[in-house]
């Protein structure tokens, strides 16, 4: 980003003017030297990392496993080098011309330090493609002139709608793949010029796979919710209506809540509760399900926090008496419910030791649980350290009640105050933290698999800032796909002015990682300022702001129930609400 590159260059600036001022005689040797670098625009969605291999003694760097998928003409390198040196180039082209498909590519790369250079030999092993070839953009013009940019969103069924149900013929005029080196072919076009009455077949081939698309000169039917005001729903159970259920979040007494489309956790600190969601649909919230508590207790507060899994309910104490204090008044604990008018029973008690026994943690815990199970009930559940948070750890999770194997993650870098570590595709997870506002896509072990960081600088037309968004979730309807998010006002730093949901259409894109790429370019343009952006929806909790809360703590989900795309977003001290969004027609 432009903003921070200035921040290090005025940085290098005054060290500059400190030596220059400084009579003694420079002593310290330049180096021009790699100390870590990665690849990071790697795979097909040209945003996957791989970490190099450096022998400093040999001059050479290899990478190992690299997708085959990834655009090796213009590879890019992040890396941490001796202090003021340089690439020589942006980027390198590792094509070997002789062999278009070779599986080991080497390119020289030099670094560069004022006078000194030094010269790397780069090794990268491909792996074989895993991923079919696909259509990225498709421009076409009609016989009437008229342009026609497609993308995903003009894909349905396999076949590509462009649009021009009028014309009679449309001219290619741009098409872009992935991956870039893929081949192409039109086969029934000539000279780009496809006919209505014979459109053909688009076929992508890469390294033995294919993809196959049908032509059609139809209109493609329109895509994910209605956003419309007049179309939406709103069951509001907050402060902002008269019907206020917020009785229960005052003094920050809900720090934990879910929806999974059937239920409603409420994960109050003394009197958790569940309601069905088809009551909450009627604006009918007076048959909450009390969950019972025989056997819970211990902690500085015996609830602390809830999510829904898979129709299962699970609840967190909050083991510590203060955030910089140790575990002195009990373990973590967590208690599963199968039903909401099930007993309670302890699946997890864990007071910091490791399966060997080695104390890994003492400090405070139960914030916040995140649980990532399939219909079979295995996966894993995560908490993150309150403050500062610099760990995160992981349980092995089996049939729904089999807590085990902790594991502890050491996060990309701080995230303070209510963690959420969100399972958004196969060994991909969300993670972000109120406090220092990442948004980075994790696998199950806590590797970066990329940083999305361009929401820390944003702000809504209202003034809204985005920064401090919490339980992201990605989600996908009626071929749109959505990233969601509430953000919480925290009275400390005054950081909002009201808590507010946000849903932003990151549709565009072949994978997950590539619509996040996307939406970090849309969100920060090429300029040096911050934007200023406008969500696909944004839902004020409490307008007036007056629900802000010490805990920054905030929560969201959604279900399709009935054909409707139904939201959910909850806030310490403000309340939830429900949202009903049709289908765009």
């Amino acid at each position: 980003m432009k903003k921070l590159f200035n921040i290090a260059l005025l940085f290098a600036m005054a060290s500059s003017i400190l030596f220059v001022g400084c009579k003694k005689e420079e002593t310290s040797t330049i180096e021009a030297r790699i100390k870590t670098i990665q690849i990071e625009n790697g795979g097909l969605s040209g945003g996957d990392l791989y970490t190099g291999v450096v022998d400093e003694d040999a001059k050479t760097v290899t990478f190992e496993n690299v997708a085959a998928e990834t655009n090796i003409a213009a590879i890019k390198f992040s890396k941490d080098l001796s202090l003021g040196a340089n690439f020589d180039a942006e980027t390198y082209d590792f094509t070997n011309a002789a062999d278009p498909n070779a599986m080991v590519l080497t390119q020289s790369v030099t670094i560069i330090n004022g006078t000194v250079s030094q010269t790397y030999e780069v090794t990268i092993h491909l792996i074989a493609p895993t991923q079919a070839p696909v259509l990225k953009k498709l421009v076409v013009v009609d016989d009437a002139n008229v342009e026609h940019e497609l993308t995903n969103r003009n894909i349905l069924d396999e076949t590509i709608l462009l649009g021009c149900p009028d014309a009679e013929f449309a001219t290619v005029k741009e098409i872009v793949l992935a991956p870039a080196r893929a081949k192409y072919t039109f086969t029934a076009a000539e000279d780009g010029k496809i006919s209505k009455a014979d459109p053909g077949v688009l076929r992508i081939s890469f390294m033995g796979l294919e993809t196959q698309y049908y032509i059609s000169f139809g209109t493609a039917p329109a895509a994910g919710a209605d956003f419309t005001p007049e179309n939406i729903i709103v069951h509001d159970f907050s402060v902002a209506t008269e019907n206020a259920y917020s009785s229960l979040y005052k003094g920050e007494m809900v720090r934990g809540a879910d929806f999974d489309g059937k239920y409603v956790l409420i994960a109050h600190r003394e009197a958790p509760e569940v309601h069905l969601v088809e009551n909450l649909l009627k604006d009918d919230a007076s048959a909450a399900i009390k969950l019972k508590l025989t056997g819970v207790e211990g902690g500085t507060h015996m609830i602390s926090s809830g999510k829904l899994a898979q129709g299962h309910i699970y609840l967190c104490n909050l083991p510590a008496s203060g955030v910089s204090t140790s575990v002195g008044n009990g373990p973590l604990k967590v208690y599963h419910y199968a039903t909401p008018e099930s007993e309670p029973e302890v699946v997890l008690e864990w007071a910091g030791t490791n399966t060997e026994g080695d104390t890994i943690y003492t400090g405070r815990l139960g914030d916040n649980i995140s649980v990532n199970l399939d219909e079979s009930g295995n996966g894993y559940a995560y908490f993150s350290k309150q403050e500062p948070g610099d760990k995160i750890f992981r349980f092995t999770v089996k049939n729904f009640t089999d807590f085990s194997e902790p594991f502890e993650i050491i996060p990309p870098a701080i995230a303070s105050y209510y963690g959420f570590y969100n399972q958004v595709g196969p060994n991909q997870y969300l993670f972000t933290s109120s406090y220092t506002a990442p948004l980075w896509l994790l696998d199950a072990d806590g590797n970066l698999l990329m940083a999305d960081d361009a929401l820390v600088f944003c702000t809504t037309t209202e003034g809204a800032r985005l920064a401090h968004g919490v339980d992201p979730h990605i989600i996908e309807f009626n071929r749109a796909t959505y990233l969601i998010f509430t953000v919480s006002n925290m009275s400390t730093f005054h950081w909002n002015f009201g808590p507010a949901f946000y849903l932003m259409d990151i549709t565009e894109g072949n994978d997950l990682v590539s619509k996040l790429m996307n939406l970090q370019a849309a969100l920060w343009p090429e300029d040096d300022e911050a934007p200023t952006v406008e969500p696909a929806y944004q839902y004020v909790i409490d307008p007036t702001g007056a629900t802000s809360a010490s805990a920054c703590v905030a929560h969201a989900n959604a279900a399709e129930i009935d054909g409707k795309l139904v939201l959910f977003t909850s806030a310490a001290n403000a309340g939830f609400a429900l949202i009903e969004v049709p289908r765009a027609q």
